[in-house]
């Protein structure tokens, strides 16, 4: 975790007006602890001026946060005689309360104050009172001499007198921190005798043995009842010579806090956005010089809580109704089917059971909600939740009336609608059927002129086919004659061969006779005969 996450916020500042230093809030910073959303524990620290108080916020959330990292710029600090820290300043994001040993689902937040011996009496009355009623710890920051440098503080405890009325209030835990304590320097005795710690603040509170404090000291003692007080050497207030782990205080805090609750009014925990709300609300009533009441700031929150509530409830009514009306048995659309207007009486009966139904549901949620805030407003802003209810109902109820009137006179224009509509389809359909009539005449005709061309073409095919058996006819005649010319040029071919094979044999025969009678003997190449004489061939 980087420390540049984490840097103070200024939620009040000394403004100078007309010569005079008043508080000023400055809201955009307040805006920002809205964001806190869960329940807060609150660690205030005031004192004297140039006394550690800012180093000790510093490395008490560095020993928490990491012990690592330099902490020392979250809280302005000096290193010479002028007051760095001005107003009221707070972390600009809380810690995690788990590092104290508390609830992960609660957060932590420091709050530093300017110097109680600086500014105005007015400034330092007014910061003294924001802290005192916004810590679960406040820290009172004393030195060694620690009955002399109370004294201011007591004073200051005591003005709360003046601006806030403690009653129904769980005031801060005190914390005296005695700083650079030594015990030789500064024992702990009464009547010259070594005591606890918690023994010599018990006989410093005293009335009786302080008599000039004993008002304040009442005071104190009567609205501060839980107190305690630690000691501790170091850290001085210069930064260079503070060491950086507290463990001891950080452990004493811790079992405080421990026994602590978070910021409350009741039994209602604080947030970022109920703190942010109280502090301007506070801020208005010190400016106004008017004493801070604290029942009124628990009905101030609380109101602000119920607001949400019962805005909350009021929509969950106007759904409730409109589930119920339209979307159960009593169904919308079997109210409006078969009714008239004679019957709206019917229609405001089931209304009226089922919005009876509805505001008990949401009277036990309101209540259930509401539980945890002042059962006194609870039941005053009841009565506000049923009235606004009831003008609701009737708001609701007349909607319904007019709805249902315009139903029925929607049903009787849809129905009026549907006559047309019905007549319109009726002429749409003679229409067609006109058409339709006419597209089928068109269409016989059509076939009576494709029938016709049809049979035309069937008697062309015919004498198309007739000419062709013609002209068929025709060519195997003329090929019979073709043929008839070729066999007959063959059996002339024929008895041609014959006449020259007769011709032939009568040649050989010849020759045959002519060789019998005569001295040449002929010889035969084949079919033709020679006669031989002399080496030469006749």
């Amino acid at each position: 975790m980087n420390n540049s996450e984490f840097c103070s916020l200024n939620i009040f500042e000394e403004n100078v007006l007309n010569g005079k230093k008043t508080l000023k809030l400055k809201k955009t910073n307040l805006k920002q602890i809205q964001s806190f959303t869960k329940p807060l524990f609150s660690v205030g620290i005031i004192g004297s001026a140039r006394k550690g108080k800012s180093t000790l916020l510093n490395h008490t959330i560095g020993h928490l946060i990491d012990e690592k990292i330099d902490y020392n710029n979250l809280f302005p600090m000096g290193n010479n005689s002028q007051s760095v820290t001005s107003g009221m300043l707070i972390l600009n994001k809380p810690i995690s309360a788990q590092k104290m040993g508390l609830s992960s689902s609660q957060d932590l937040m420091f709050l530093d104050v300017q110097g109680t011996d600086l500014g105005e009496e007015n400034t330092t009355r007014q910061l003294v009172t924001i802290a005192s009623l916004f810590s679960s710890v406040l820290i009172i920051n004393v030195d060694k001499n620690f009955k002399n440098s109370t004294l201011d503080l007591i004073k200051n405890l005591a003005l709360l007198k003046e601006t806030l009325n403690f009653s129904d209030l769980k005031s801060p835990h005190l914390l005296f921190l005695i700083r650079n304590y030594s015990k030789y320097e500064c024992a702990m005795t009464i009547n010259r005798k070594p005591v606890s710690k918690e023994e010599y603040l018990k006989d410093w509170m005293d009335p009786e043995k302080h008599p000039k404090f004993a008002d304040d000291l009442k005071f104190i003692n009567k609205h501060f009842p839980r107190r305690s007080i630690f000691t501790m050497k170091k850290p001085k207030t210069n930064p260079k010579l503070a060491f950086k782990k507290l463990p001891d205080f950080v452990n004493f805090l811790k079992n405080i806090l421990n026994n602590l609750s978070p910021l409350s009014f009741g039994k209602m925990q604080l947030k970022g956005n109920d703190f942010a709300s109280l502090i301007e609300k506070c801020h208005t009533d010190l400016k106004k010089k008017k004493m801070i009441q604290v029942l009124d700031l628990a009905s101030f929150i609380a109101n602000k809580h119920l607001d949400g509530i019962i805005e909350k409830c009021l929509q969950d009514y106007k759904n409730l109704l409109k589930v119920d009306c339209f979307h159960n048995r009593y169904n919308w659309k079997r109210w409006v089917k078969g009714l008239n207007l004679s019957q709206i009486e019917r229609l405001n009966r089931n209304y009226n059971s089922i919005d009876r139904k509805s505001q008990s549901k949401i009277i036990i949620k309101y209540q259930k909600d509401a539980s945890i805030l002042m059962p006194t407003l609870v039941r005053e802003r009841l009565s506000d939740l049923k009235n606004q209810m009831k003008q609701k109902s009737k708001i609701y109820q007349k909607k319904i009336k007019q709805n249902y009137k315009n139903q029925v006179e929607k049903k009787k224009r849809e129905e009026q609608e549907e006559r047309i509509q019905l007549e319109r389809e009726r002429l749409r359909k003679i229409e067609q059927e006109r058409i339709r009539r006419q597209k089928e005449l068109e269409k016989e005709r059509k076939r009576e002129r494709e029938r016709k061309k049809k049979l035309k073409k069937q008697q062309e095919e015919q004498e198309r086919q007739e000419r062709e058996r013609e002209r068929l006819k025709e060519e195997q005649r003329r090929i019979e004659r073709e043929r008839e010319r070729v066999r007959e040029r063959e059996r002339e071919r024929q008895r041609q061969r014959e006449r020259e094979e007769e011709e032939e044999r009568e040649t050989r025969n010849a020759l045959i006779h002519l060789y019998l009678n005569s001295y040449r003997r002929p010889r035969y190449y084949g079919r033709r005969v020679y006669i031989v004489r002399r080496g030469f061939f006749f």
